[in-house]
């Protein structure tokens, strides 16, 4: 059993005036009981105010009965009044629930070791021996070895014993004998505690407690016992410097020191609280302000831009500007909102189409993202997933498509529900421009705009009619379709519509006639994403797992389309086409920081 100065003891310091009269006062309980005799009244007395035990039963104090460690544990933490709130875990695993705060609060200020690392052996009776060490421990009692006259104690018991003896607490069994082995009596602990009642406690400190804020404040606690009135010097202790201090007086058993100012950096630091000369400190961790999973959207010409606040003060403040492109100095909007459980919104309006870099400042810390507003759009810009317009139909006929490429012809069969407008966007499988239906466009006559097709040098002729979208070149080229996003050249990467093996090509790269192939859209996994870098194509998420680099910072970019069949997680992407969500109709897939130019919500939970 050691003694540890950094104690978690707070004791009531009560004169011996006031101990008798409280004495005086008390109730006759031990009158109740039928086994306690005169010679153990009054300390029986004592221990039934003070609550510190309430006997056996209503009629029996168990006054020759002996004692378990686990009941000692408990009356002599509560004649200590020691705090069990909040106290470290002992790490005993066999005290029973009813004493574990006791046993803890004992453990934590240095009075108990228990038998082992994490063995108490609470139903153990305990030895007048071991309850001597225990007491000596607990009071810090002070001996003089030649005042005990005993035969029958042991060096290790010694200068225990000697404290008890020295401070009156004892006079042994009989003159010559201490009773070292023998089992401990209820009757005579309380005996022992009702004598100790009158100790004077010495100096003791518990462990500081610490509240720090990233925003430069820290309040530091500690109780201090047995020096109210004196000077207390707290300091605050950064990469073993000290870095503030404040002298502050002890008040009913207590020390308080408020910091402002502090510029203490994310990570491990001390707090050390000193009174004449004795010191207790604790290590405590500061997190930093951090802002992520920023987001915006654009709906109805307002632009809502969100993000994740962690460790900010209650009640903060959030500064969002937005910059124009090319210009990071004058803010083309700004806003000052507060943090509110973790999160800020600021909403804008009148932001033209393009692209914009969004900043948030909380305190010194900054973050910054992206964030492209498409012109008429009446759905949103890049980002947040907006509310979904005609071409979200048409992403998704497209991608249940049939392609056949023959000769000069590439026919695209299979499409239902689709709008017809004068530009295609190949690459993003949708259309780009203002929507008209099919009986407004008057498709049995085609069109010939050709050029507007995205990624198509050569001009050509397309035709819409009954499901099918013809798109024919006027000057076969097989390299102007092969170099068109999705399609695939031999040895590139990421391509899944493989429609060049049905074409001939001959010496001058002309295309010749060959036998039509069908071919059908096969995603690519989506576990590739979780690399930051770019990619082109379809790609499918079809397990539920999460898709998207891990590490702060990183993003994968899509130029295409990204197909979620089942609940997933996706975060840290830009997906430069649409993503189909579909995780069926009580599936949920959550969006962690990505961008998209349209999402579209095939299925899942009605929220």
């Amino acid at each position: 059993m050691g003694n540890n100065s950094s104690a978690y003891r707070k004791f009531v310091s009560t004169g011996v005036t006031t101990a008798l009269v409280t004495t005086a006062v008390a109730p006759g309980f031990a009158a109740t009981f039928t086994d306690v005799a005169d010679n153990y009244k009054e300390s029986v007395n004592y221990l039934v105010n003070e609550k510190i035990t309430l006997g056996k039963t209503s009629t029996k104090f168990g006054t020759h009965e002996s004692i378990k460690r686990v009941d000692a544990a408990v009356m002599l933490a509560k004649a200590l009044k020691l705090e069990i709130a909040n106290v470290p875990d002992s790490g005993f695993t066999d005290v029973p629930e009813r004493a574990k705060a006791y046993v803890d609060a004992l453990k934590a200020a240095g009075i108990v070791n228990g038998k082992s690392a994490n063995s108490f052996a609470p139903h153990q009776n305990i030895t007048r021996g071991e309850v001597a060490l225990l007491l000596a421990n607990a009071y810090e009692l002070k001996g003089n070895r030649q005042d005990v006259a005993f035969t029958d104690v042991a060096s290790r018991y010694m200068d225990a014993v000697a404290g008890l003896v020295t401070n009156g607490i004892t006079t042994g069994k009989t003159a010559r004998s201490y009773g070292t082995d023998n089992l401990l009596k209820r009757g005579e602990f309380a005996v022992f505690l009702h004598k100790l009642r009158t100790m004077k406690p010495a100096l003791l400190i518990g462990t500081p407690i610490v509240a720090a804020k990233s925003d430069g404040t820290a309040t530091v606690t500690a109780s201090v016992q047995g020096a109210d009135g004196a000077d207390a010097k707290v300091e605050i202790i950064s990469g073993g410097t000290v870095v503030a201090t404040k002298t502050v007086k002890v008040v009913d058993t207590k020390v308080t020191a408020d910091f402002t100012g502090l510029n203490l950096s994310a990570g491990s630091h001390t707090a050390r609280v000193t009174v004449n000369g004795k010191s207790a400190e604790t290590a405590f961790t500061l997190d930093k302000v951090t802002i992520t999973n920023i987001n915006a959207s654009t709906i109805n010409g307002t632009t809502t831009v969100t993000a994740q606040v962690a460790n900010a003060p209650a009640n903060a403040d959030a500064k969002v500007d937005i910059f124009a492109s090319g210009n990071t100095s004058t803010p083309a909007a700004s806003k000052t909102v507060k943090v509110v459980d973790g999160k800020i919104t600021a909403d804008f309006s009148g932001l033209a189409s393009g692209t914009y870099t969004i900043e948030i400042s909380v305190g010194d810390v900054k973050n910054g993202w992206a964030y492209t507003i498409e012109p008429s759009s009446p759905g949103g810009g890049a980002g947040g997933g907006g509310g979904g317009t005609a071409d979200t139909v048409n992403n998704a006929a497209f991608m249940a498509a049939t392609y056949v490429a023959s000769a000069d012809t590439l026919t695209i069969t299979g499409l239902t529900d689709v709008e017809v407008d004068s530009s295609f966007d190949l690459t993003k499988l949708t259309y780009s421009d203002g929507e008209a239906t099919p009986a407004a466009a008057s498709l049995s006559s085609g069109y010939t705009n050709a050029t507007a097709i995205t990624g198509l040098s050569t001009p050509g002729t397309y035709f819409y009619n009954n499901s099918t979208l013809t798109i024919r070149l006027s000057s076969p080229d097989a390299s102007t379709i092969e170099a068109l996003p999705g399609f695939s050249v031999a040895g590139i990467a990421n391509d899944q519509l493989t429609a060049a093996s049905g074409w001939n090509v001959d010496a001058a790269g002309n295309l010749s006639p060959a036998d039509s192939e069908t071919v059908n859209v096969t995603p690519a996994d989506a576990a590739a994403l979780n690399t930051a870098g770019t990619y082109t194509g379809i790609y499918e998420v079809s397990s539920n797992a999460t898709y998207g680099p891990g590490t702060t910072g990183d993003t994968a970019t899509l130029n295409g389309s990204l197909f979620v069949n089942t609940e997933a997680t996706l975060r840290n992407l830009v997906v430069n086409g649409t993503i189909f969500v579909n995780p069926g109709a009580n599936g949920i897939v959550t969006l962690n920081n990505v961008r998209a130019d349209n999402v579209v919500i095939l299925s899942g939970t009605t929220n």
